[in-house]
Protein backbone atom coordinates (compact mmCIF):
# COMPACT_ATOMS: atom_id res chain seq x y z
CA UNK A 1 0.00 0.00 0.00
CA UNK A 2 1.37 3.19 -1.04
CA UNK A 3 -0.39 6.28 0.23
CA UNK A 4 1.74 9.02 -1.22
CA UNK A 5 1.69 9.45 -4.96
CA UNK A 6 4.05 10.98 -7.16
CA UNK A 7 2.27 14.06 -8.14
CA UNK A 8 4.55 14.45 -11.46
CA UNK A 9 3.34 10.91 -12.68
CA UNK A 10 -0.80 11.30 -12.61
CA UNK A 11 -3.12 9.05 -13.98
CA UNK A 12 -3.32 10.16 -17.99
CA UNK A 13 -6.72 11.57 -18.12
CA UNK A 14 -5.76 13.80 -15.35
CA UNK A 15 -4.16 17.21 -16.31
CA UNK A 16 -2.57 17.93 -13.21
CA UNK A 17 -4.68 20.75 -12.16
CA UNK A 18 -7.69 20.87 -9.88
CA UNK A 19 -10.68 22.98 -9.74
CA UNK A 20 -12.47 24.59 -7.27
CA UNK A 21 -16.10 25.97 -7.22
CA UNK A 22 -17.48 28.98 -5.55
CA UNK A 23 -16.10 32.52 -5.23
CA UNK A 24 -13.15 33.49 -6.78
CA UNK A 25 -10.03 33.15 -5.22
CA UNK A 26 -9.36 35.11 -2.00
CA UNK A 27 -6.34 33.04 -0.27
CA UNK A 28 -7.46 34.96 2.96
CA UNK A 29 -10.28 33.22 3.24
CA UNK A 30 -8.46 29.67 3.78
CA UNK A 31 -8.96 29.12 7.27
CA UNK A 32 -6.37 26.69 9.37
CA UNK A 33 -7.43 23.24 9.65
CA UNK A 34 -9.17 22.40 12.93
CA UNK A 35 -10.72 19.07 14.00
CA UNK A 36 -14.54 18.58 14.71
CA UNK A 37 -15.87 16.85 17.52
CA UNK A 38 -16.76 13.35 15.88
CA UNK A 39 -16.69 14.43 12.61
CA UNK A 40 -15.04 12.85 9.20
CA UNK A 41 -13.88 16.60 8.00
CA UNK A 42 -12.06 18.85 10.01
CA UNK A 43 -13.50 22.74 9.71
CA UNK A 44 -11.03 24.89 7.99
CA UNK A 45 -8.43 23.81 5.08
CA UNK A 46 -9.07 24.51 0.80
CA UNK A 47 -11.15 21.76 -0.93
CA UNK A 48 -11.12 20.73 -4.40
CA UNK A 49 -11.39 17.96 -6.96
CA UNK A 50 -9.30 16.96 -9.82
CA UNK A 51 -9.95 18.55 -12.68
CA UNK A 52 -10.08 15.71 -15.57
CA UNK A 53 -13.13 13.94 -17.44
CA UNK A 54 -14.06 10.88 -16.25
CA UNK A 55 -14.05 10.61 -12.40
CA UNK A 56 -16.35 10.94 -9.52
CA UNK A 57 -15.73 14.68 -8.94
CA UNK A 58 -17.81 17.32 -6.77
CA UNK A 59 -19.41 18.90 -10.26
CA UNK A 60 -20.47 15.07 -11.11
CA UNK A 61 -21.95 14.47 -7.58
CA UNK A 62 -24.12 17.92 -8.07
CA UNK A 63 -24.98 17.34 -11.49
CA UNK A 64 -25.83 13.47 -11.57
CA UNK A 65 -26.40 12.04 -8.17
CA UNK A 66 -28.51 15.29 -6.89
CA UNK A 67 -29.53 15.72 -10.10
CA UNK A 68 -29.38 19.03 -9.86
CA UNK A 69 -27.15 22.62 -10.75
CA UNK A 70 -26.09 24.48 -7.57
CA UNK A 71 -25.32 27.65 -9.34
CA UNK A 72 -21.40 28.03 -9.67
CA UNK A 73 -20.24 29.56 -12.37
CA UNK A 74 -17.14 30.75 -10.67
CA UNK A 75 -14.26 28.41 -10.27
CA UNK A 76 -10.47 28.35 -10.38
CA UNK A 77 -8.04 25.64 -11.57
CA UNK A 78 -5.21 25.21 -10.05
CA UNK A 79 -2.02 22.71 -10.01
CA UNK A 80 0.24 22.03 -6.42
CA UNK A 81 3.69 22.81 -6.53
CA UNK A 82 6.36 20.44 -6.94
CA UNK A 83 6.85 18.39 -3.86
CA UNK A 84 3.58 18.65 -2.16
CA UNK A 85 3.20 15.82 0.73
CA UNK A 86 -0.51 14.36 -0.53
CA UNK A 87 -1.89 11.38 1.16
CA UNK A 88 -3.68 9.59 -1.51
CA UNK A 89 -7.14 7.46 0.29
CA UNK A 90 -8.15 4.96 -2.53
CA UNK A 91 -10.07 2.36 0.17
CA UNK A 92 -10.96 1.71 3.67
CA UNK A 93 -7.10 0.06 4.55
CA UNK A 94 -5.58 2.93 3.03
CA UNK A 95 -7.07 4.64 6.37
CA UNK A 96 -4.88 2.46 8.68
CA UNK A 97 -1.63 4.00 8.87
CA UNK A 98 -3.31 7.84 9.56
CA UNK A 99 -3.69 9.42 12.81
CA UNK A 100 -7.23 9.07 14.39
CA UNK A 101 -8.78 11.01 17.29
CA UNK A 102 -9.02 8.48 19.82
CA UNK A 103 -12.11 6.72 20.94
CA UNK A 104 -11.24 7.45 24.02
CA UNK A 105 -11.06 11.14 23.93
CA UNK A 106 -14.93 10.67 22.93
CA UNK A 107 -17.79 10.56 26.02
CA UNK A 108 -18.68 6.95 26.54
CA UNK A 109 -21.80 7.35 25.08
CA UNK A 110 -20.73 8.64 22.07
CA UNK A 111 -20.10 5.14 19.64
CA UNK A 112 -19.36 5.84 15.80
CA UNK A 113 -19.26 4.23 13.08
CA UNK A 114 -17.03 6.73 10.74
CA UNK A 115 -13.61 7.19 10.94
CA UNK A 116 -12.34 10.48 13.01
CA UNK A 117 -8.89 11.54 11.62
CA UNK A 118 -6.50 13.61 13.32
CA UNK A 119 -6.18 16.42 10.75
CA UNK A 120 -4.43 19.14 12.90
CA UNK A 121 -1.97 15.74 13.33
CA UNK A 122 -1.40 15.40 9.61
CA UNK A 123 -0.42 18.61 9.40
CA UNK A 124 1.69 18.76 12.17
CA UNK A 125 3.59 15.72 10.57
CA UNK A 126 3.99 17.26 7.33
CA UNK A 127 1.25 16.43 5.22
CA UNK A 128 0.18 18.89 3.25
CA UNK A 129 -3.44 17.97 1.73
CA UNK A 130 -5.24 14.30 1.77
CA UNK A 131 -7.65 13.15 -1.29
CA UNK A 132 -9.75 10.89 -1.47
CA UNK A 133 -10.44 8.98 -4.61
CA UNK A 134 -12.35 5.76 -5.26
CA UNK A 135 -15.04 6.55 -2.78
CA UNK A 136 -18.15 5.85 -5.20
CA UNK A 137 -16.71 2.34 -5.64
CA UNK A 138 -15.69 1.66 -1.78
CA UNK A 139 -18.67 1.01 0.12
CA UNK A 140 -16.68 0.66 3.44
CA UNK A 141 -14.41 3.86 2.78
CA UNK A 142 -17.80 5.63 1.97
CA UNK A 143 -18.74 4.68 5.47
CA UNK A 144 -15.58 4.90 6.87
CA UNK A 145 -15.29 8.64 5.84
CA UNK A 146 -19.43 9.44 5.95
CA UNK A 147 -19.91 13.14 4.36
CA UNK A 148 -16.85 12.63 1.75
CA UNK A 149 -19.34 12.28 -1.01
CA UNK A 150 -17.56 12.33 -3.95
CA UNK A 151 -13.87 12.52 -5.15
CA UNK A 152 -11.95 15.51 -3.61
CA UNK A 153 -8.98 16.76 -2.47
CA UNK A 154 -8.54 18.79 1.20
CA UNK A 155 -5.62 21.33 0.79
CA UNK A 156 -4.34 21.56 4.65
CA UNK A 157 -1.30 23.64 3.81
CA UNK A 158 -2.10 26.23 1.48
CA UNK A 159 1.38 27.14 0.79
CA UNK A 160 1.55 24.11 -1.68
CA UNK A 161 -0.96 25.45 -4.30
CA UNK A 162 0.90 27.17 -7.37
CA UNK A 163 -0.65 30.55 -6.67
CA UNK A 164 1.18 31.98 -9.85
CA UNK A 165 -0.74 28.94 -12.30
CA UNK A 166 -4.08 29.89 -11.19
CA UNK A 167 -7.04 30.50 -13.30
CA UNK A 168 -9.63 32.13 -12.67
CA UNK A 169 -12.82 31.26 -14.63
CA UNK A 170 -16.03 31.99 -14.68
CA UNK A 171 -17.54 30.15 -18.03
CA UNK A 172 -18.39 26.72 -16.20
CA UNK A 173 -20.65 25.54 -18.80
CA UNK A 174 -17.67 25.52 -21.79
CA UNK A 175 -15.23 24.02 -19.05
CA UNK A 176 -16.69 21.00 -18.56
CA UNK A 177 -17.11 17.96 -20.44
CA UNK A 178 -20.94 17.31 -20.15
CA UNK A 179 -23.87 19.76 -21.09
CA UNK A 180 -25.98 21.73 -18.98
Amino acid sequence: MNLNYNYYDPPKEWDGRYIHFGDLFDRKKIEPIKNRFAMTKPSGGFWASRNCKDGFNWIDYNHKVLDKWIGYEKHISFPLKKGANVVEIHCSEDLNSLPKIPKEKLPGDVRLEWTCLDFEKMLADGIDAIEVRGIAEDRDLYFDLYGWDCDSILIMNPDIIDYSEIDELSDLVRSIPWTI
